[in-house]
C-alpha cells in the first residue's frame, strides 16, 4: 500500500514538472528573460544583467 502512494505522489509531480517544462518550450510560460523588457522578474535575469554591465 506505501508502494502505490508513494507512486502516486511521484506521478502528481511528474505531470505538473512537465507540464511546465513543455510551457517553457513553447513560451507559454510568462515572461521570460529574452522576450520582454516589462517582466517582473527581468531584474533577475542573468542574460540581461551580463549585458547591462
Amino acid at each position: 500500500m506505501k508502494t502505490i502512494i508513494v507512486i502516486g505522489v511521484v506521478a502528481v509531480i511528474a505531470f505538473f514538472s512537465l507540464r511546465s517544462v513543455i510551457k517553457m518550450l513553447k513560451g507559454e510560460n510568462g515572461c521570460g528573460c529574452s522576450k520582454d523588457n516589462n517582466c517582473a522578474m527581468k531584474d533577475h535575469c542573468s542574460s540581461k544583467n551580463k549585458n547591462k554591465k
